[in-house]
């Protein structure tokens, strides 16, 4: 199953999420972690996150 990391940034934001952890999207999507990790990681590359800090990225408000 392959999941757009466009699509994950604009529920994120209409759900009014602003910083999210790979933990956290391990329990609303129910993906391992490592997937988790690695989606944020490609919304980062999209421009559509950045890396916040060790643990949390913030979605940004575009896209």
């Amino acid at each position: 199953m392959t999941v757009d990391p466009k699509k994950i940034a604009q529920v994120l934001r209409r759900l009014g999420v602003v910083y999210v952890s790979p933990h956290d999207l391990t329990a609303m999507l129910g993906i391992p972690s490592r997937s988790a990790g690695r989606l944020l990681k490609a919304m980062e590359k999209q421009g559509l996150a950045i890396r916040y800090s060790k643990n949390f990225y913030k979605i940004l408000a575009r896209g």
